[in-house]
């Protein structure tokens, strides 16, 4: 007589729960986002959806199979029944999420390196993890546990695979963040400085965390493959990849509050604005007492603003034109 086996229900309802908890983060920070963040690019706008629509399928198909694994099987033995056909579809939609998420840290790297060479290694072991998620979800069988176990020693190597690619992709996007990070730290100013260290930190964060949860599931499925916790672990995975992003995409709020003032490259995500491609231009309004002052730069020295703002002091008192070589300043005053 079959006994009944804790690992398995156990492993998969804390899974669940997990998942859960962290998708209540993810509401939150999708609503952060796409209100604070109008005017971010089109394309990132949208994968941002895709990754969180993904997510919500992925959380559905893991709540459905914990449903039928204590209650509509509820007194019967998991080895009779073996894992839910849902579950196993759920592997689909966390490559999706996973691959998705990665892909958006590989682009950002490539904004900072501006080289092709390790995004496209970084892409092509995404887009692996993705097809190897939908091969696995796509070739597992729906029987027993007992099929299902001698599948998953056959095809092993896929799951490990999958997994190791995982923690791969993340460490080498982590590394060269941090990198090309320092190295722009150089030759930045105190306040660049603050706000790149700042970056290294959610950088190593993110990269360091998921990779050793992704390494937890390849020691536990090659501990015991029967007890499910890897499966656990892997939903628990799925779902801190689209909070980590959401996290460092909405963080860009606290660097605006230290925004500096240099010739650096601005932060990755930022919004693209065809402005900081055109010389700077300071741009008056005709008003009797007062002068409202624009700048727009992508690089300007920090002396000049100081000479600027001395400048919009004396406009405010006297009735003259300015002229300058670095910045063409017009202002009329009406006699």
């Amino acid at each position: 007589m079959l006994s009944f086996n804790p690992g398995i229900i156990g492993a998969l309802e804390i899974g669940s729960l997990a998942s859960v908890l962290c998708h209540g983060f993810l509401v939150t920070q999708v609503h952060n986002y796409f209100s604070s963040f109008p005017d971010d690019p089109r394309g990132l706008r949208l994968t941002v959806a895709a990754i969180w629509m993904g997510a919500i399928a992925h959380l559905i198909c893991i709540l459905w199979g914990s449903y039928i694994l204590t209650v509509v099987n509820f007194g019967l033995a998991p080895e009779l029944f073996g894992v839910p056909n849902v579950l196993i579809v759920s592997a689909a939609f966390g490559a999706f999420v996973r691959s998705t998420a990665q892909s958006i840290y590989t682009y950002r790297m490539y904004k900072y390196s501006n080289s092709l060479y390790i995004p496209i290694l970084c892409w092509s072991i995404s887009a692996y993890e993705f097809v190897a998620g939908i091969l696995l979800s796509a070739t597992a069988p729906f029987g027993t546990l007992r099929i299902q176990m001698r599948y998953l020693k056959d095809w092993s190597w896929l799951i490990y695979t999958l997994v190791v690619s995982t923690a791969f992709v993340d460490i080498i996007i982590a590394a060269s963040l941090c990198y090309y990070l320092q190295k722009n730290r150089r030759r930045s100013l105190e306040r660049t400085i603050r706000v790149i260290n700042r970056l290294v930190i959610w950088t190593i964060q993110t990269g360091l965390f998921t990779s050793v949860v992704a390494v937890a599931v390849m020691i536990t499925f090659a501990v015991d493959k029967k007890n499910f916790s890897w499966f656990g672990l892997l939903n628990f995975l799925t779902s801190m990849y689209p909070v980590a992003l959401l996290a460092l995409l909405n963080g860009r709020r606290e660097l605006k509050l230290d925004k500096p003032i240099s010739g650096t490259r601005p932060p990755a995500f930022e919004s693209q604005n065809k402005a900081l491609d055109v010389p700077p231009q300071i741009m008056l309004k005709d008003r009797p007492t007062q002068v409202r002052v624009t700048v727009e730069h992508n690089e300007f020295p920090f002396y000049h603003i100081i000479i600027m703002k001395f400048r919009q002091r004396l406009l405010t008192i006297g009735r003259f034109t300015i002229r300058t070589t670095t910045a063409t300043i017009l202002a009329e005053f009406p006699t």
